[in-house]
């Protein structure tokens, strides 16, 4: 997986990308156990409204399955 600085060029691609590959790349971190990645990308994809690119709480712990992890989430 590679790396995601979070500079404003970065940013763009990755809140430019389709929903479908954001989600993918965000799953993709979380299981190949590259954490920091997936912090980054929650704090982009987080901060920036869904009509930019953002992707809502509940899609990013259902695709990180923090619903079945941490039951406080229900």
């Amino acid at each position: 997986m590679i790396s995601i600085e979070t500079n404003m060029f970065e940013k763009e691609v990755l809140l430019g990308m389709s929903k479908e590959l954001k989600l993918f790349l965000l799953d993709d971190a979380n299981k190949t156990g590259e954490y920091t990645i997936v912090r980054q990308m929650m704090k982009i994809l987080l901060d920036a409204p869904i009509s930019e690119g953002g992707i809502s709480t509940e899609e990013i712990q259902e695709v990180l399955d923090m619903k079945k992890q941490y039951g406080r989430f229900k």
